[in-house]
């Protein structure tokens, strides 16, 4: 028997990167309950690019992303909670 256990971790996990606009972003979820996650990309201009709500279900629900239409750069990844407040922020790199 094998037990698959989470730690809490306060990292935002965005995989791969650099990539070609096609990636995952990942952020602990307390609890593991249901809940849900918005996912904000903005350009290195503060435009906003992608925006989409996503449905979590376990500690580290993968949210895909597709920016491949976008160009090549820095994006930040800002992860909000289900009202929207910002919970953590990165970087990606598309090539």
């Amino acid at each position: 028997v094998v037990t698959v256990t989470a730690t809490v971790s306060d990292r935002l996990f965005i995989f791969p990167s650099p990539n070609d606009g096609n990636f995952s972003v990942s952020y602990y979820n307390a609890g593991g309950v249901s809940s849900t996650r918005q996912l904000v990309i903005f350009d290195s201009k503060g435009a906003r690019v992608f925006q989409e709500t996503f449905p979590i279900s376990g500690p580290y629900t993968l949210l895909p992303v597709d920016l491949r239409n976008a160009a090549r750069g820095i994006y930040f990844v800002v992860v909000g909670d289900a009202m929207g407040k910002k919970l953590i922020e990165g970087k990606v790199h598309l090539r």
